[in-house]
């Protein structure tokens, strides 16, 4: 399984997130309500332009 510069770890596996990102991930940050954030050189995460900056669903990358 190939996991591009994001990936998930349940204290056991890692598992991917969904089409990764495109490119370099120089951020990550968590919200108080446990929502994933992304910041870096990216353009892309399989077929969805999300430029720069992400939201992780809980299924896929999404732009803001």
């Amino acid at each position: 399984m190939t996991m591009l510069r994001a990936a998930r770890w349940n204290g056991s596996t890692w598992s991917k997130m969904g089409n990764g990102l495109s490119s370099t991930v120089n951020a990550l940050a968590v919200s108080s309500r446990g929502t994933v954030y992304a910041g870096g050189f990216f353009q892309n995460s399989g077929s969805t332009t999300v430029t720069r900056i992400a939201r992780w669903s809980g299924s896929s990358w999404q732009p803001l």
